[in-house]
């Protein structure tokens, strides 16, 4: 029974070289692959992380109709991008944005049949982020105090400070197009904008005095 033994050994000693003997693509004969060696390895952990989506405010924080003397939508236009920030970006002198993550958001529109629009959003910031968030537009309007971002020249003025909260700004943009206010605002870590298109100065103060006092309350 020994010679059945070798026959048996050879036999798998050439299926196994069989099973590691690939073609030469040259032509120059076969050549042989070393074989596979699985080895474990351990999977390194994926760190877990904190950035939640943001939630929607309650509505209390906002503007109401009773405010503005306007009926408000709490849909506003997807995409609105009459803000100031946006603005600022097309100036080629903007300062460095900021990269701040808001907690929470909330915006809403009201829109008369006079043509008077007055646009606001709120976001709940991180601890001390609604400060440098407001800080920001200090620079940036001084830096951008008069560009053409295409359609005509448009300046940019803080015009008031301290109209309500803990901190305010009145920035007032003028363009070919007419004149528009920015109110820049925070009340703790609460930051609000609110923009009023076309301008006007009474009306701004009051508007503002009014964000201030829902952003407090709320």
């Amino acid at each position: 029974m020994n010679w059945q033994r070798m026959l048996a050994a050879a036999t798998l000693v050439a299926l196994g070289a069989t099973a590691c003997t690939v073609p030469d693509p040259a032509g120059a004969g076969a050549t042989t692959t070393p074989p596979v060696v699985a080895t474990a390895t351990s999977a390194q952990p994926v760190p877990a992380t904190n950035s939640p989506s943001p939630t929607t405010l309650s509505a209390v924080v906002m503007l109401q109709s009773v405010d503005v003397k306007i009926a408000f939508d709490d849909h506003p236009r997807a995409g609105y991008d009459g803000t100031l920030e946006p603005l600022i970006v097309r100036c080629e002198h903007h300062p460095a944005l900021l990269t701040l993550s808001y907690l929470g958001t909330r915006d809403r529109s009201f829109e008369s049949n006079v043509g008077r629009t007055v646009y606001q959003y709120v976001n709940q910031y991180a601890d001390g982020d609604a400060i440098r968030r407001l800080a920001w537009y200090r620079p940036a309007v001084a830096a951008c105090s008069s560009f053409d971002p295409g359609g005509g020249t448009r300046t940019l003025a803080i015009t008031a400070q301290n109209l309500g909260g803990d901190e305010s700004i009145l920035v007032e943009e003028v363009s070919p197009a007419g004149r528009v206010q920015y109110v820049l605002m925070h009340v703790g870590d609460r930051f609000t904008e609110v923009v009023l298109s076309p301008a006007d100065d009474s009306f701004i103060r009051v508007v503002a005095e009014r964000a201030a006092s829902r952003l407090r309350d709320g």
